[in-house]
């Protein structure tokens, strides 16, 4: 038996009017009941460079039942049926590829395709609206410009602005405002286009039968929008242990499937924490009086969240803030630089009788700290986004050993004035600084840690994001 979405792929055949019916019926029901179908959406976030991050999404399914007999298919047998399994946010996906559980290619209907599927099934879903009323020419006409629209742009942690196109479908200046009015009114129709106005749909061509179970994976490339700060905010976070990025993510699809796991991976060397907001259309999620924001402490690699009774409108954002674990560089660099501190002052204090004997061995002790911390400094084949971010800290943990050396030529090279003992002093005020910076970035860490212990005994068993 012929696919009914044959002509999708063949310009030289023409699809019916009841081809048409039930291909957009079949279509709109499996996006606006996918929750019922859609079991398990799980996305991994890794950073492949310091500006562009990898999104990594599977989706586990059963397809209906009803669908082959929807579309007058055979409901013994498979046939080739396209699944609408996710939405994208419109603009252009770098590096995407697509697999089934068998890591074999799997067709994506094109931008042209899945665009004339979308109006198929955003016509079917009016008509159905009005009654079974056939649309006029000047709505239907505002339906097939909103759904093959290519308006990108960058994700917000608020919605896009509709379109002015969505505007124009339910503006009462345009023709028939009575059914543009009816349209706007009806509570499955406007959510429909909304999402449509916003994301392209994705649909899978599979050769699959009513109930048969499959998991789809897909990943593609997205880049990271740039933190601005300056340099009296980079030194404000140094002198708190603060320094971090953060990173905002857009989950357009959390609500796609009946459970939704997202998962964030620092790359090597750094820690990530996460922060999540739900909201509706009327504002910020909120259960017995609870603003269901969820925050995620500690110096984690990972970072997990599970969502399980998410709504098609709610719109989830997660906050993902990275920052140097003490394990990288800073409980190291803290410690090299408290030592080398400790040594200058003793080399300032007892300077008299360093030269009076000889000033070479002490000279060669503070030397020794720079190859010390070249160890820890220096760091072979590192991640593009821990050296991006790491840049302050790798400045301030390089400072003992300039201020070492600096202190070495004091002892060997001058006697004693009162510009060498200056100079030994003004060593060991700037090296108590570095210590406090790189101590303050350590204890911030295991602050963190601990923060995270506190609120995981504190957190609420019954709110919607949870976490592990």
């Amino acid at each position: 038996m012929q696919s009914p979405y044959l002509p999708l792929f063949d310009r030289e055949l023409n699809m019916s009017a009841d081809e048409r019916q039930a291909v957009g019926l079949t279509t709109a029901l499996l996006f606006i009941r996918r929750q019922q179908w859609l079991h398990r959406r799980v996305e991994l976030l890794t950073w492949e460079d310091q500006d562009v991050m990898r999104r990594s999404i599977s989706v586990d399914f059963t397809l209906p039942h009803w669908v082959p007999k929807q579309l007058r298919l055979s409901t013994q047998e498979p046939a080739v049926i396209a699944v609408p399994i996710t939405v994208f946010r419109k603009g252009t996906l770098a590096h995407f590829n697509l697999s089934n559980e068998g890591s074999d290619a799997v067709p994506l209907l094109s931008g042209t395709q899945a665009g004339a599927l979308a109006e198929m099934a955003l016509v079917v879903t009016a008509e159905l609206a009005l009654d079974g009323r056939q649309l006029p020419a000047s709505i239907a006409g505002d339906i097939q410009r909103l759904t093959w629209d290519r308006r990108g742009g960058e994700d917000d942690w608020r919605r896009k602005q509709p379109s002015d196109t969505f505007d124009r479908l339910f503006s009462p200046g345009q023709p028939e405002p009575e059914l543009r009015a009816k349209l706007k009114q009806h509570p499955i129709f406007v959510p429909f286009a909304e999402a449509l106005d916003d994301n392209f749909m994705a649909v899978v061509l599979l050769t699959i039968a009513g109930g048969d179970r499959r998991i789809i994976h897909f990943a593609y490339d997205e880049m990271i929008g740039e933190e601005v700060t300056d340099l009296r905010q980079i030194t404000r976070d140094l002198f708190k242990g603060t320094l971090s990025r953060r990173v905002g993510v857009f989950a357009s699809a959390a609500g796609d499937a009946a459970s939704f796991h997202f998962e964030a991976e620092a790359p090597e060397g750094l820690r990530v924490s996460s922060r999540v907001t739900l909201t509706q259309p009327q504002g910020v999620v909120q259960r017995d009086g609870v603003d269901l924001r969820v925050e995620k402490f500690g110096s984690y690699r990972r970072v997990h969240i599970h969502c399980n009774d998410i709504l098609g409108s709610d719109r989830l954002a997660v906050l993902l803030r990275i920052g140097p674990r003490s394990s990288t560089i800073v409980r190291g660099a803290a410690l090299t630089s408290g030592l080398t501190l400790l040594a200058v002052i003793a080399a300032r204090l007892q300077l008299h009788d360093i030269h009076k004997r000889s000033a070479a061995g002490a000279a060669a002790a503070l030397l020794v700290i720079p190859t010390i911390l070249s160890v820890w400094v220096a760091r072979s084949q590192e991640h593009p986004a821990a050296t991006h971010l790491l840049w302050p800290i790798r400045i301030v943990a390089a400072a003992p050993a300039v201020f070492g050396l600096a202190s070495a030529g004091v002892l060997v090279s001058t006697g004693i004035t009162f510009w060498s003992e200056f100079t030994l002093w003004a060593m060991a005020a700037l090296l108590a600084s570095a210590t406090w910076i790189l101590g303050a970035t350590w204890r911030a860490s295991i602050r963190r840690q601990e923060r995270r212990s506190r609120l995981r005994s504190k957190r609420p068993k019954d709110r919607l994001p949870s976490e592990s």
